[in-house]
């Protein structure tokens, strides 16, 4: 299928490409995005459920230290001597003096008033005109003191005071003489935003804090003006928390619009009760953002699932055409090579063959015909003898050279000392006249192919040996280190050496730095060193100078 043909394929099926990437990135984010969903609403919500608690608690103490201070303020008050003195002489201006001393010297007091016994009033500060002499025992506050004559917190009601009308709550104390007798009754009447500044250090956030009296009533709310009685008493949660009970549960909130979580705590010994309303969308705001966040995040990954499906798609069917093309390439080059394994046996038998009966008929020439032929003639059969076996010599060389490219390797670990020894004293055995001097040092094993790393060494070693018999006294070393993730193998002469300016010349194929008159070979023999090195995945190098010697190095990977 060629490149066109795919990309037409995919084409027609994109949208089903697409939509799958889709399906398949969508549904792992979906499930987290619910999963995270449920887990951050849920410890929102726990939180804010102790928060809720905790701040029900914290009013209800506010209230109630707020309100032990004014009676704190008043028991101090109703023994003061003089006034005691006051209230049995009857001495009402006296009275009215300690009143608006009292009420001067607070700002949470609106109205003090000194009543008798019976209820009806001696006093008042500030004067409230036809209150003196009034009765008041009906009242809940009378009620409430005179019942066992201790300090006592009214329930909500309308104030006798004249237009404007305010309803109010008051703070009523006995008036006591040495004998503890009654003398009459104190009731302080604290300003009608004392609720509010009773709460100012509570601060809930995005919420409301309201407060109810024994009866249900509502004494104050944020968002109410309580200028009359306004009954909360069917409120669940108000019937719980008048009854001293404290709690918290999801309702809706006080004005019966939005859901909210509700903690009630009861304002001992009063009967009071506070509530604290968190709504509901207060927990799920930030579970909003979140949730945002996630859809933005999904919406991103959906494009991308998308887009990558598409692209994976045609990578897919990209990777097959190279796959097909690969194999056809493969199947070509097997061809090419089974080809070429032809034309070697072509080259060893065809042109052999030829080479081989000029140099035989040559050399009858010579021996037969000798007589016949002058000197001349004697000198150019040498010279077509010599170059017939040269080029047989060429091309042996060149069918080693490309057997190595094409052979199998079959790895194992190789003892390289014992095998480069072994190719000494054969070497050494082929030697005419006086034998080079040939050692091998401590040399580290080697992983690779072992027929190959003899005709290594043994190349190098030949040549080590050619390039020294000019020598008096001919020395060859053989040894190597190992160097990090490489071992390193180096063969050392005291030959001629070379130009180090051509040493980039030396592996490659039939390169000679040197006369073939005065050193015998075809240049083929470094060139196969460094193609089997380079089949092990090592490296080839030499150094040398000019009648200083020369040293060839190979390194291989450690296994």
């Amino acid at each position: 299928m060629t490149g066109a043909a795919v990309k037409e394929w995919i084409l027609q099926r994109r949208w089903r490409i697409i939509v799958s990437g889709i399906f398949i990135t969508a549904l792992p984010l979906l499930g987290l995005a619910l999963i995270m969903h449920f887990q951050i609403t849920a410890a929102l919500e726990e939180r804010i459920i102790k928060e809720t608690q905790w701040f029900a608690k914290t009013s209800s103490r506010h209230l109630e230290v707020s309100l032990g201070h004014e009676i704190s303020l008043g028991r101090l008050f109703v023994t003061r001597p003089s006034l005691l003195t006051a209230i049995n002489r009857g001495d009402k201006n006296e009275m009215a003096r300690h009143l608006r001393t009292l009420v001067d010297s607070t700002h949470t007091l609106e109205r003090a008033t000194i009543v008798s016994k019976e209820g009806t009033v001696m006093a008042v500060y500030p004067k409230i005109a036809n209150l003196i002499g009034k009765n008041f025992a009906h009242r809940d506050w009378y009620k409430g003191v005179s019942k066992n004559w201790t300090p006592y917190v009214s329930e909500f009601f309308l104030s006798a005071a004249p237009q404007p009308h305010s309803y109010l709550f008051t703070i009523s104390l006995p008036f006591k003489d040495s004998d503890n007798g009654i003398l009459g009754i104190l009731v302080l009447s604290p300003t009608t935003d004392y609720i509010q500044e009773a709460l100012l250090g509570v601060d809930i956030g995005k919420g409301v804090i309201y407060v109810v009296d024994k009866k249900g009533s509502l004494i104050y709310h944020p968002r109410y003006t309580v200028d009359k009685i306004i009954d909360f008493s069917k409120v669940p949660i108000v019937q719980k928390v008048v009854k001293g009970l404290d709690g918290v549960e999801r309702t809706l909130d006080s004005l019966g619009k939005e859901p909210a979580i509700s903690a009630y705590h009861p304002v001992t010994p009063w009967g009071w009760g506070v509530v604290v309303e968190k709504p509901v969308a207060v927990i799920l705001a930030p579970v909003r953002k979140i949730t945002l966040w996630l859809a933005a995040l999904t919406g991103s990954m959906l494009f991308l699932g998308g887009f990558f499906a598409y692209r994976w798609a045609e990578i897919l069917f990209e990777s097959q055409k190279l796959t097909r093309d690969l194999k056809h390439y493969a199947d070509k080059l097997a061809t090419a090579n089974k080809e070429l394994e032809s034309f070697s046996y072509s080259i060893s038998h065809d042109l052999r063959s030829p080479l081989r009966a000029i140099d035989g008929f040559s050399r009858i020439l010579l021996k037969e015909y000798g007589g016949n032929v002058d000197s001349e003639g004697k000198r150019l059969l040498d010279i077509v003898r010599t170059n017939a076996q040269r080029m047989g010599q060429l091309i042996d060389d060149l069918l080693a050279f490309s057997r190595v490219g094409r052979s199998e390797m079959k790895l194992s670990e190789i003892n390289m000392e014992e095998l480069a020894s072994k190719v000494c004293e054969e070497l050494n055995a082929g030697v005419a006249g006086k034998t080079p001097q040939c050692e091998v040092g401590s040399l580290p094993p080697a992983y690779g192919d072992r027929a190959m790393m003899r005709q290594v060494i043994f190349n190098l070693l030949a040549n080590a040996i050619k390039f020294t018999r000019t020598r008096e006294e001919a020395r060859i070393e053989m040894g190597g280190r190992e160097d990090g993730a490489e071992n390193v193998y180096y063969v050392k002469d005291n030959g001629v050496g070379f130009d180090a300016q051509y040493g980039h010349k030396l592996f490659g194929v039939f390169q000679r730095l040197h006369d073939m008159d005065e050193f015998e070979g075809t240049g083929i023999g470094l060139s196969i060193v460094k193609r089997i090195v380079e089949k092990h995945d090592g490296r080839v190098w030499a150094e040398g100078a000019l009648n200083e010697g020369a040293t060839f190095y190979f390194a291989l990977p450690k296994r």
